[in-house]
């Protein structure tokens, strides 16, 4: 019986038959456990790590005057 054949009548995928079919030893089917992915935003996560408002930053925003509207108000 071919791999196509097993993998019909098993319904799985034919490198999955493969896989199974051609492990010397069960130790071959576990897999390792995969590193993390990489996302878009990891170049920022040193960032994210910051105090959202610094000492300084807050004495600076209560010297401010106060907005006319409101940011993105019509």
């Amino acid at each position: 019986m071919t791999i196509t054949q097993i993998s019909r009548e098993l319904r799985l995928d034919r490198k999955t038959v493969r896989r199974y079919a051609t492990a010397a030893s069960a130790d071959e089917l576990i897999s390792e456990e995969r590193a993390p992915r990489r996302m878009i935003l990891d170049a920022y996560l040193p960032y994210s790590s910051l105090p959202a408002r610094t000492p300084e930053a807050a004495k600076v925003e209560a010297a401010a005057p106060p907005l006319s509207r409101p940011v993105g108000g019509s």
